[in-house]
């Protein structure tokens, strides 16, 4: 008996119908990390609660690493990128309804840059922002790739400082978040060849040439985008932010002297 082909050209319009309004309705987080030269890009599913894509891209023109982008004035820049992964994936800039950044610490003008390319995209179409210290993107990754049960995390200061932090791993396959053992405070180098001196696991990124025994980790949007995913399971939308009220990770105190007036009056 032949089956009528009717009936599977009306299943596959209800099937591309039911695809159609899933792709519409997803919610999608736009995560990214520019806190080092190794800035990335990842895009999560909120529905489905996984990572969808991700771009690193290098901005030191002179060491292309393999896979990596190179972002330049004749790409378009950052716009360029976001929009290529967001086509890439079948989606507009009115699919993201939330963006995570990693604000640090690390590069200044890199999360500076970061931060006002949010603040703007959020008020021109009312998109959420959810900002993540880069440090825990890193002891996520940390926990990840190594076996020590504690690890030392360390981030260029200047002025022959650096942040650091401790996280322990987290063995629960519930919970694969590190727990903070020391919260982010500033130290000096010599503090930390202490550390390295007991063969102690130092972390971190961009230290090849102050502290070549650190090894190397870099931040990625990826692991920006699964934690701001758990704080929003967490918190809901009190995990949310004002543009307004995001500011880099910068532990120094803000110095600044007024200078006096000085009048000169004319006789």
């Amino acid at each position: 008996m032949k089956k009528n082909p009717a009936f599977h050209i009306k299943d596959l319009v209800v099937f591309f119908k039911e695809a159609k309004n899933y792709f519409m309705s997803r919610e999608i987080l736009l995560a990214m990390d520019f806190s080092t030269r190794f800035r990335s890009l990842a895009l999560w599913d909120m529905n489905a609660n996984c990572l969808l894509d991700c771009a690193i891209m290098d901005i030191d023109y002179n060491n292309q690493p393999s896979g990596a982008i190179s972002v330049n004035q004749e790409q378009g820049g950052i716009c360029a990128v976001i929009n290529n992964i967001l086509i890439k994936n079948g989606l507009e800039d009115n699919s993201v309804s939330v963006l995570s950044l990693g604000i640090g610490p690390g590069s200044y003008t890199g999360i500076r840059t970061s931060i006002s390319f949010a603040q703007g995209w959020s008020l021109a179409l009312g998109i959420h922002l959810l900002p993540i210290n880069s440090v825990e993107a890193l002891a996520l990754q940390a926990g990840k790739l190594f076996s020590n049960n504690e690890f030392h995390l360390v981030v260029d200061a200047q002025r022959n400082e650096f942040y650091h932090a401790v996280y322990r791993k987290n063995n629960d396959e519930k919970n694969v978040i590190p727990e903070l053992i020391q919260p982010l405070e500033i130290i000096s180098k010599q503090e930390i060849n202490i550390f390295i001196e007991k063969k102690l696991p130092v972390l971190g990124p961009e230290l090849e040439n102050i502290l070549p025994s650190v090894t190397a980790l870099y931040p990625l949007a990826s692991d920006i985008a699964f934690l701001a995913a758990n704080l929003l399971q967490q918190k809901g939308e009190n995990a949310f932010q004002s543009p307004e009220s995001i500011t880099p990770i910068y532990l120094r105190p803000v110095q600044f002297v007024k200078t006096k007036t000085t009048r000169v009056l004319s006789i």
